[in-house]
């Protein structure tokens, strides 16, 4: 009888012993700032993330604030950590040739869960970081972000409003190595009735006095306007279209750099979009090269040729 129990009582402790081993090999090392990148799964691209879904989304591994010592700066890390009580959990990260981006979620008391985006080098020295989704938000929206495979963080809101109308804005934001930060890539929303059926022209004011500056049209809703740059080589520009009998829009604004006397480029680091300018006589040729699809509508592309307007010439007195 002793002998069994004795035996009983052996089979337990294994039994025990191979459930924390198993356990601790689920878990993995501790997580420190050596293996913090590890810590984080490659994240499928593309990708949809929303704010109901965060909590879900997130892995339950937490990650100590001493961790991050080594990437995020002390100050940064604070903004996110205002209580001292939130905690850290890897969602993802995307791998680049020169950067690497963690998503990051934040819970803070009260069950309010943030996503932030925090970019680091190969060799583990900070960039900079986006924030994605605010979890002390309260204005009634609900927030998605899509992830691109460039990657552009293309961040939405929505809510519902009277007459069932769905009031909604999306904006993309892409990291530019120059820029050492996020930039704005594209902006579209229907929240500003005001604005809703006019294009209010950004450069309209700005100096034409350069060879090729000035206003080109095919008519009143597509139309390209170029101003005078930085040098003699350098334009600024900006391009509105409406196609398919308005179901398709484009806007953009950025710089042209000429190549040639009659050839320029549109190409900014972190937005995928590269357009070509071809200048001839008095017309000008548009032919999207990229993938622009954060600047326009998905069955239309910036592919056109417009005609350059007569300067009126201010009359003598």
């Amino acid at each position: 009888m002793q002998t069994k129990l004795r035996s009983y009582l052996f089979l337990i402790m294994l039994m025990v012993v191979s459930c924390k081993s198993k356990n601790s090999n689920e878990q993995g090392a501790a997580i420190t700032t050596e293996n913090l990148v590890q810590s984080y799964k490659d994240l499928k691209l593309p990708a949809e993330i929303s704010d109901s879904a965060l909590k879900q989304r997130a892995d339950t591994t937490t990650i100590p604030l001493a961790a991050f010592t080594g990437y995020v700066p002390d100050t940064v890390l604070a903004l996110f950590n205002g209580s001292g009580k939130a905690i850290f959990h890897p969602l993802g990260k995307i791998q680049k040739k020169l950067e690497t981006y963690l998503l990051t979620t934040i819970v803070e008391p009260g069950k309010k869960i943030s996503l932030v985006c925090f970019v680091i080098t190969k060799k583990n020295k900070y960039r900079t970081h986006l924030l994605l989704i605010n979890g002390n938000n309260r204005d009634n929206y609900t927030y998605t972000v899509n992830i691109t495979g460039e990657p552009t963080f293309v961040v939405g809101r929505q809510k519902g409003g009277a007459n069932n109308q769905v009031f909604y804005s999306k904006n993309g934001f892409a990291y530019n190595r120059d820029a050492n930060g996020f930039i704005n890539v594209m902006s579209d929303s229907n929240e500003d009735g005001s604005k809703s059926n006019s294009v209010v022209n950004p450069i309209d004011t700005l100096a034409h006095n350069n060879h090729y500056s000035g206003d080109y049209v095919k008519d009143e809703n597509n139309y390209l306007s170029i101003r005078d740059g930085r040098n003699d080589k350098n334009y600024i520009f900006f391009i509105h279209f409406i196609k398919n009998n308005g179901e398709c829009t484009g806007e953009l604004k950025g710089d042209i750099d000429l190549a040639t006397s009659n050839k320029g480029l549109y190409k900014v680091g972190g937005d995928p979009c590269i357009i070509d300018f071809n200048f001839g006589g008095n017309s000008v040729s548009v032919k999207e090269q990229g993938s622009c699809g954060n600047h326009r509508g998905i069955k239309c592309y910036f592919d056109d040729t417009y005609q350059k307007k007569k300067q009126l010439k201010p009359v003598k007195k």
